[in-house]
């Protein structure tokens, strides 16, 4: 998805165990809470330059997990996995991630 607008990230540390990015997109929530939470779009850009994402597996519900592999351009695999403990579409999205 095309960016427009502020490319400006705030980063926060509201306790020991969080860290809130912060990022203004000129877009509609709806596309946005789809771009985060739909594996065929995360495809599309989630990881780092050089990366692939060749797993996105989303059960987007409090207490419903989400798992995300990247191969690297070395063939290394880095799996990423959290639970969602806040879904409001549209609105907030609060997961957990290791």
């Amino acid at each position: 998805m095309p960016e427009k607008g502020n490319h400006d990230v705030t980063v926060t540390l509201p306790s020991d165990r969080e860290i809130v990015f912060t990022r203004m997109f000129d877009r509609p929530r709806r596309l946005l809470f789809e771009a985060w939470t739909r594996p065929e779009h995360l495809r599309q850009w989630w990881g780092c330059e050089g990366s692939r994402l060749t797993l996105g597996e989303i059960d987007l519900r409090p207490g419903g997990t989400r798992r995300l592999l990247i191969r690297m351009a070395d063939g290394s695999e880095h799996c990423f996995h959290g639970v969602y403990r806040e879904v409001a579409p549209s609105e907030r999205l609060v997961y957990t991630e290791c």
